[in-house]
């Protein structure tokens, strides 16, 4: 009887373990992403560029590589990888950086921008920051009275 239930212990415990070692192998949760900084280029009349630079914060729990990141941008709300979106790599710094101008944008419109990162376990957003590029218009420089901002 006592080599039963050692033979059954031992047993549960090999498949414990195994268990500990599939879990620890498999990517549980998506990865956490921010923007960090916004920034804006022109002159006084007008904003040319506006550069958004992103950061992995968290890649995920378990054994998770973000695979891809970037940012996605909509003249609506909470953008998606379903709206213009562009991908980026991500430096050892785990930031990364793009610059949107007129080619991109329609000037004296406002835009919704997100980062988002991909891993295993799926794709997340960050917060969401307003960006808006101007045309020449006297008091509607760089920064318009309301923004930009995060939301």
């Amino acid at each position: 009887m006592k080599s039963i239930v050692r033979s059954f212990l031992f047993q549960i415990s090999g498949m414990l373990l195994i268990l500990a070692l599939i879990s620890s192998c498999s990517c549980n949760t998506v990865p956490e992403v921010t923007i960090v900084e916004v920034t804006y280029d022109g002159d006084e009349f007008s904003t040319y560029y506006v550069t958004c630079t992103g950061k992995v914060i968290d890649e995920g729990v378990g054994n998770c590589n973000c695979s891809n990141c970037g940012f996605c941008w909509s003249k609506q709300h909470l953008p998606t990888l379903d709206n213009t979106a562009i991908s980026l790599e991500v430096s050892e710094a785990d930031s990364f950086t793009s610059s949107f101008s007129e080619n991109e944008l329609e000037s004296m419109t406002e835009y919704y921008v997100r980062a988002w990162a991909i891993n295993d376990h799926g794709v997340s957003y960050s917060n969401e920051v307003t960006i808006y590029l101007s045309s020449g218009i006297p008091g509607d420089g760089p920064n318009p009275p309301w923004g930009p901002g995060v939301d």
